[in-house]
């Protein structure tokens, strides 16, 4: 979907709902599989206190979520046109403290529990 038929629809359902929604059908036919359950543990990114700004071929929403068993993590998603489709990415700011361990539990008395996240 082209971020501007993207942005339409993102726009009408902050209006509608007071929030974003990104989950798997949007994402569903892109050239990458991208799985939220899979990468998330969670099939779908509601995205509160959203904003939204578009560019040519580019579209930026900014807000908070609950992502990995933290909840109001702030999250910017972003949607741009390429040759080869639409591409996504999602960056989350997680809160200082926040290590490995907290979300995934196997992780928690492993060295990579504590590293350092920047």
């Amino acid at each position: 979907m082209p971020t501007a038929d993207l942005a339409d629809f993102q726009r009408d359902q902050l209006a509608t709902t007071g929030a974003v929604t990104i989950d798997e059908a949007l994402l569903a036919g892109w050239p990458v599989d991208l799985s939220l359950q899979a990468t998330l543990g969670q099939p779908a990114l509601q995205v509160s206190n959203a904003a939204i700004d578009e560019t040519a071929g580019r579209l930026e929403i900014r807000g908070k979520a609950s992502l990995l068993g933290v909840v109001d993590v702030p999250v910017t998603a972003v949607f741009e046109d390429r040759p080869a489709g639409t591409a996504f990415t999602l960056t989350a700011d997680m809160p200082e403290a926040w290590h490995f361990g907290q979300s995934f539990p196997a992780l928690a008395s492993g060295f990579i529990d504590t590293l350092p996240i920047a």
